[in-house]
């Protein structure tokens, strides 16, 4: 194998501590020293993945769920959402009575503070705050829009944008819903930074634990399903590791022979 994309939360960071292993970061390390490439994918924006990125020297990574792909700081690959789009979703929100925090590339953003969602928003945006900004979305790219709003209602979103948008349910907390363009996903970003790193996808390895992972570990040659994985991806994946609190990653990278056992 020569590239491994590592989701980040979930994945090699646990929701209890907010940090990577010291076991992850050894295993990683060991990953660079036997010549195997490190890439991180998330639903985060990048400001969110440099930090980490930086901790565990990678030099590649994918933002926003596929929108948004760098290598050694320059974009590599890069799909906005139609700003057409966007105004409808936009429309539509406010009709329900839901929100939108629009993840940028160094801030969060959301039109307006609704007072039904806010208390929602304060908890699962705990790093950075979102900001009111009612034309953020109008001024910048957006490669990711968040739906804060109750997950039985997001199936009105899905009957109206089903040919056009991906909607993922938050996989550690409840009342979010990741939402990107249908052209996007951690798999279509993995096969345009593989091309770009002149790495063959037969050369690949997947590792994650929510349904924006399945497919991702699905086009890896390998895809690995951490043991809190939701159910889905772990009936996609060729293996399922050990709870991201038992440092399942570095369980599957010494299973795969990519790192040394114990």
């Amino acid at each position: 194998m020569k590239a491994m994309f590592f989701n980040i939360d979930g994945t090699i960071i646990s929701p209890n501590t907010e940090r990577v292993s010291d076991s992850v970061k050894a295993a990683i390390d060991e990953l660079h020293a036997n010549g195997v490439t490190p890439i991180l994918v998330s639903g985060r924006p990048p400001f969110a993945i440099q930090p980490v990125a930086e901790e565990l020297s990678i030099h590649t990574y994918i933002a926003f769920n596929g929108g948004l792909a760098f290598h050694d700081g320059e974009i590599i690959y890069n799909r906005p959402i139609d700003k057409a789009i966007i105004e409808k979703m936009v429309q539509m929100s406010a009709q329900l009575n839901h929100s939108l925090v629009f993840p940028g590339i160094d801030g969060y953003f959301t039109t307006e503070r609704n007072e039904s969602t806010w208390s929602s928003i304060q908890e699962l945006f705990t790093r950075v705050a979102p900001l009111v900004d009612p034309d953020y979305w109008k001024t910048h790219d957006i490669y990711q829009i968040e739906l804060i709003g109750k997950s039985e209602q997001v199936h009105h979103y899905v009957e109206e944008f089903q040919r056009d948008l991906h909607f993922y349910s938050w996989h550690i907390h409840k009342n979010a819903t990741n939402v990107n363009p249908i052209e996007n996903s951690k798999a279509i970003a993995m096969t345009r930074v593989l091309k770009h790193l002149s790495i063959d996808i037969a050369d690949s390895i997947a590792i994650g634990d929510g349904p924006n992972d399945v497919e991702m570990i699905e086009t890896a040659n390998i895809g690995i399903a951490m043991g809190n994985a939701c159910e889905s991806l772990k009936r996609a994946a060729n293996y399922v590791t050990a709870t991201v609190w038992d440092d399942g990653a570095v369980h599957a990278l010494r299973h795969f022979n990519l790192i040394a056992g114990n």
